[in-house]
């Protein structure tokens, strides 16, 4: 199931029009939810929006680990 949400080619665009990670955040504490990995997520895609790579495919989560631990991107 997994792979079908995902797919390759998939732009990161849509997190400039409905920002899921905090929705969900949101949904979650709404239900006393708890969902650990969504700050991280929400983190990642914000740096991903400011580093203008909002246009690439899910790939760009990658450049978010890379320049995070230093390494080139």
């Amino acid at each position: 199931m997994a792979a079908s949400l995902i797919r390759a080619g998939h732009r990161l665009r849509v997190w400039n029009r409905s920002p899921q990670p905090v929705a969900a955040q949101s949904a979650g504490a709404r239900t006393d939810v708890p969902l650990p990995f969504g700050s991280v997520l929400r983190d990642v895609f914000l740096d991903t929006l400011a580093h203008g790579d909002s246009h690439k495919d899910w790939a760009a989560i990658t450049a978010v680990s890379r320049r995070r631990a230093g390494l080139p991107v």
